[in-house]
């Protein structure tokens, strides 16, 4: 019997639909997010470092290596004529560091608008010097560079700032006498390395040259592309990731019992359904199939099986909040932009390096405040537009499984192992009553949540029935009542 007929015998024909509807969705959204990602990661040159663009660094890297390797010889071998440019510069550095940086930096350009070759060829340059450049400081102190150093660049958010970072490092070096200043590479010697890199990028049929508004000497543009079979390579690839990267919802009916591995959860036959266990190795997943997990998907579907409903009070609260200009909320964050230090003075910024570095700091601190504040408000926005998508609904549920250690877990997002606000935009939709010790408990909670919660257990239940009348009048009409 297919999904369809089994979910219409069971729970009716609308809600079948329904449900079946909100696996399919889960796909699309799931699609449209992935395919998003990948576009921003493009925009801001971060196109290389993605789930699509990885495998592919990673074929051909020990290729070029290969050819590097190959050049580095033929340049050593002794033989008459001028060596060149590149040779010097690249012969003392770590040939899987070279290729790295060189494909990645070309695969990042190339996932931009038109990358003009001349232009591909300097940042490649630029990034060689930079690993010549700083990859002293590794060799001044290994153990203190990977134990300080590498953490404190990979805290910095992008290539700017990392470099940054690692500029102020090597000036403190420079004064301590561990390292001499920086023989900075000419323009023409960075596009001699990038050239060099790139020639052996396209020998091995990677990146060809394309020629934009050829005839027209003013407008003539060499521009580099992704081959053929390689920019088909990763369409598909893109494809498949897109398909296999789905964002599941709650379920409006209960979800399909655990009865193996691989058999549970969501009813419909997804291409990426999820598994009872969430273990990518297939050899590990295979060793399961001896153990008995009789008991453990018992309690899972138990789990699962509990129907839970939108807490309607709590979401037209939560919406009135998000609208406000400025949110007193933990938790929930402001719409307003984070503003920017006004701009310095052009006689400023030449004539006073104090000044222009005191600026780029509280620049540098907006700049992230601004991008984790908006972050947050997506994800708050994400989930007030899933409990409004789900409020029509008077009971839905939340299929679960297991991580490598046995921890249970919701499989979607939105759920009652959500934040704060989730949680509070959640309730069990068969209530039933709590008794003393639910009473004791609930009374805690709410001390907890109002700043008591490093008190004595006495004074936070105290506190509860000295403000109850106060506690009770806010639930009934919260935005009366803005004390909390």
């Amino acid at each position: 019997m297919n999904p369809l007929d089994t979910l219409t015998e069971l729970y009716g024909e609308e809600l079948a639909q329904a449900q079946l509807a909100l696996e399919a969705e889960a796909y699309t959204i799931g699609e449209e997010r992935f395919r998003a990602a990948m576009e921003h990661k493009a925009e801001v040159g971060q196109g290389a470092d993605t789930r699509v663009a990885r495998p592919l660094i990673a074929d051909l890297i020990p290729q070029l290596v290969g050819k590097l390797h190959a050049f580095l010889a033929d340049q050593a071998s002794g033989k008459p004529g001028k060596k060149h440019a590149a040779f010097k510069h690249i012969r003392s550095l770590n040939m899987e560091r070279v290729a790295y940086i060189a494909i990645r930096s070309a695969m990042a350009s190339l996932l931009q608008a038109e990358p003009v070759l001349v232009n591909v060829t300097m940042n490649i340059g630029k990034e060689i010097e930079d690993e010549a450049r700083f990859g002293r400081l590794r060799e001044v102190d290994e153990q203190n560079y990977n134990r300080v150093i590498v953490p404190n660049i990979l805290k910095r958010s992008s290539d700017h700032f990392k470099r940054s970072y690692a500029r102020a490092v090597e000036a403190s070096m420079r004064e301590d006498g561990d390292i001499t200043a920086w023989d900075s590479w000419t323009a023409s010697e960075r596009n001699a390395v990038g050239l060099k890199l790139v020639e052996f990028l396209i020998e091995l049929g990677t990146i060809e040259i394309a020629h934009l508004n050829a005839g027209n000497p003013k407008l003539h543009r060499q521009i580099l592309t992704l081959t053929p079979h390689v920019a088909q390579w990763m369409a598909e690839r893109t494809d498949f990731l897109a398909g296999m990267s789905p964002n599941f919802a709650p379920c409006v009916v209960p979800p399909k019992p655990w009865t193996s591995i691989t058999s549970g959860g969501y009813w419909g036959r997804g291409r990426s359904n999820p598994k009872l266990l969430k273990i990518r190795s297939k050899r590990v997943l295979s060793r399961y199939k001896e153990v008995d997990l009789t008991r453990v998907m018992d309690a899972v579907n138990l789990i699962q099986n509990t129907p839970w409903a939108v807490n309607k009070q709590v979401l037209e609260v939560a919406k009135e909040v998000m609208a406000w200009k400025h949110v007193p909320v933990n938790g929930i964050e402001s719409s307003e932009v984070t503003p920017l230090p006004e701009r310095l003075a052009d006689e400023v910024i030449g004539t006073n390096p104090a000044a222009l570095k005191a600026w780029k700091k509280e620049a540098a601190g907006a700049y992230r405040r601004e991008r984790s504040r908006r972050s947050r408000r997506l994800s708050t926005e994400v989930t007030i537009q899933q409990a409004e998508k789900f409020a029509q609904f008077d009971r839905i549920w939340f299929p679960y499984n297991l991580d490598f250690r046995g921890r249970v877990y919701s499989i979607p997002a939105f759920s009652p192992q959500g934040t704060d606000l989730t949680k509070g935009l959640l309730l069990l939709a068969d209530a039933s009553p709590m008794g003393t010790e639910g009473e004791y408990w609930l009374r805690m909670h709410i001390a907890n949540t109002a700043g008591l919660d490093k008190e004595p257990m006495d004074v936070r239940q105290k506190w509860t029935h000295d403000n109850e009348a106060l506690i009770l009048e806010t639930a009934t009409a919260p935005l009366d009542h803005l004390w909390w």
